[in-house]
């Protein structure tokens, strides 16, 4: 009896696994179609992020800008997080073009990824140690020491970005610009728009509130330069971008830049706990026959 009590216990911790497994690659799947119509529209699928749990299946998750080689120059800088953890809390092909969705989907879910691709192909974004807050009364710059800004620049073995992602297939160029200690201005939420990074009226990186155009400049924050090239209308050799009309808190030194895309992602590790958690209280019912 006693072998067959052991037996029975192992048989239900193999299911509650199981369990586990099957939701939070049920939550994957879920989270990667959320890209698929748009995928349908370029010539590459987007990349993804697969699952790198042991035993695991690979399911990615789609990132419409990010490529595998960004996002896993981005993981190395993170906190140890599983990449197989990442959730897509926002995106602008699935939640439109809202600064306030975005703020929707992204209250409270912990440290957070900001990417960003312009209508010239620049791909840069943030690591949001505490991530994005909806605007508040008498709110003021939040955030902790482990954010960061960062940009893509072109892959390493070739210059030709694919059709409708932000960066070329191959080694991405992936520069980090840490915390400097000079201020804490990480991050500022406001209805007219979001800024990270500050100081000597220079936001790091501004998106308005349509989410439609935005800013970069030097910021004391991050020590970082302006994240993108010079931005013009009609490509190469188009006219410069008119700035004038922008709302953000942009001085001398900083560009202007119109969104094709954006996209955060939740990487803290609480996804897989809430799923465990789930498959937990799922084997606690009783079965219906």
């Amino acid at each position: 009896m006693e072998r067959v009590a052991v037996t029975s216990e192992g048989a239900a911790n193999e299911q509650l696994s199981a369990m586990t497994d099957s939701i939070f690659e049920n939550e994957l799947m879920m989270e990667r179609d959320d890209c698929a119509p748009w995928s349908e529209t370029i010539a590459h699928a987007p990349p993804g992020i697969l699952g790198t749990r042991p035993g695991a299946i690979a399911h990615p998750l789609q990132s419409c800008i990010l490529s595998d080689s960004a996002i896993a120059h981005l993981a190395s800088a993170l906190p140890p997080y599983p990449i197989s953890g990442w959730r897509q809390l926002y995106a602008t092909q699935a939640h439109g073009f809202s600064l306030n969705s975005l703020y929707k989907q992204t209250d409270g879910s912990g440290a957070s990824i900001l990417a960003v691709l312009t209508m010239q192909g620049d791909v840069f974004g943030a690591y949001l140690a505490d991530g994005i807050r909806r605007p508040q009364p008498f709110q003021a710059f939040y955030g902790e020491g482990e954010s960061f800004l960062y940009s893509v620049g072109e892959s390493s073995s070739s210059s030709q970005s694919q059709q409708g992602g932000g960066e070329a297939a191959g080694v991405a160029d992936v520069r980090i610009y840490a915390w400097t200690g000079n201020n804490f201005n990480f991050c500022f939420s406001a209805r007219t728009g979001i800024s990270i990074g500050g100081g000597d009226g220079e936001a790091g990186l501004y998106l308005e509130d349509t989410l439609t155009c935005g800013s970069t400049g030097p910021s004391q924050t991050f020590g970082n330069p302006v994240l993108c090239r010079p931005q013009c209308f009609g490509g190469d050799g188009g006219e410069p971008m008119d700035t004038d009309g922008l709302r953000s808190p942009s001085g001398i030194g900083s560009e202007g830049f119109e969104v094709a895309q954006v996209e955060v992602w939740g990487v803290d590790p609480a996804a897989l706990k809430r799923a465990r958690e789930q498959a937990a209280a799922a084997a606690s019912k009783p079965l219906r026959w």
